[in-house]
């Protein structure tokens, strides 16, 4: 298994590393490239590619580099390759990033728009489904996704989606996972790993799945107690 974890030192702001660390751990083959460095999956085959959150000026950054295998991603992501964008690394891979006046081209794999309202953080826990699993985490947003909903990840139940209008969290085409929820997305959600890790041709149990069916279970409970308010005042 090749499990490509891209630029984890720009890219981690809530812990999102530990995405392909977890997935590495359940079935083995974690790979590094760091932000200098040539992608793994430009020149061989990959099994995932993982990237994370990151700052507004490291996103500008994250687009120069990849931009030279956006033919490529493109080709890995239409053979079935998995992808897993957390927090605001799914805007790199939509068709710009509007600030303001300043427009920053993405890299143009899919046709959604995202754009920043650096004054108006919207936070909240969040409750959603994915094919009828159950789905939890958190959000921090500066900017939000629109045109996502022809190809959206998680339906929302509770909290808001990738734009304020709209019941869908998310992006979804093929096995390109994008979601703005944030950090460890894949230990919080063991639920959904495995079902990750089946895609991925991979039986067998997950990493710690005891302690993260616990901790998934008691989070779940949480969420669903009635009168549970999921936006941060």
């Amino acid at each position: 298994m090749k499990i490509e974890l891209l630029c984890p030192e720009l890219c981690s702001l809530y812990g999102d590393h530990w995405n392909a660390k977890y997935l590495a751990a359940s079935a083995g083959g974690e790979l590094v490239t760091a932000r200098n460095e040539v992608p793994v999956f430009a020149g061989e085959p990959v099994d995932a590619v993982c990237l994370g959150s990151m700052t507004e000026r490291n996103q500008v950054f994250a687009i120069g580099r990849l931009l030279p295998y956006r033919d490529r991603i493109r080709e890995l992501i239409e053979g079935g390759t998995v992808f897993l964008a957390t927090g605001n690394a799914m805007e790199l891979f939509g068709r710009e990033i509007r600030d303001g006046d300043n427009v920053i081209p993405g890299l143009g794999i899919f046709d959604y728009t995202s754009v920043r309202q650096m004054d108006d953080r919207r936070c909240c826990y969040f409750l959603g489904e994915y094919e009828g699993l159950e789905i939890v985490g958190s959000k921090s947003q500066f900017s939000f996704s629109h045109g996502t909903e022809e190809h959206p990840f998680i339906s929302v139940k509770g909290g808001f989606g990738s734009d304020l209008e709209t019941k869908n969290e998310g992006f979804h085409y093929k096995n390109f996972f994008g979601t703005y929820l944030l950090g460890p997305f894949l230990l919080l959600n063991p639920h959904f790993t495995r079902h990750l890790l089946t895609v991925l041709g991979v039986d067998g149990p997950i990493a710690f799945e005891t302690e993260c069916l616990a901790a998934y279970d008691h989070r779940l409970k949480e969420l669903k107690t009635p009168g549970r308010e999921f936006l941060f005042k």
